[in-house]
């Protein structure tokens, strides 16, 4: 069969300032990473939005230091982790 290119290969994680996928969000795409996220999205994040076979690690410090986490799934609200992600990298779940 004939393969259909699609933008995301994995998947994508959008995430999101406020809890609930709400307020202002980006989205990131197959393997992007990010070492610093930046003044205005650094310790900004609530929620993330998994889409499709990929998962995010995220972050309390820059260059992936600091507390991490895996997000492999939607999660409304980060708990401990929201307002306090600054760096993140994305790979297969």
């Amino acid at each position: 069969g004939t393969n259909n290119a699609t933008i995301f290969k994995l998947g994508r994680v959008c995430f999101y300032e406020e809890y609930n996928y709400a307020g202002r969000s980006f989205c990131a795409a197959d393997n992007d990473n990010e070492r610093f996220l930046g003044n205005f999205w650094n310790d900004r994040i609530r929620s993330a939005r998994v889409e499709g076979n990929v998962s995010a690690t995220v972050c309390t410090s820059s260059n992936f230091n600091g507390r991490c986490a895996v997000i492999d799934r939607s999660v409304r609200n980060l708990g401990m982790l929201s307002d306090d992600i600054s760096s993140y990298y994305l790979g297969r779940r």
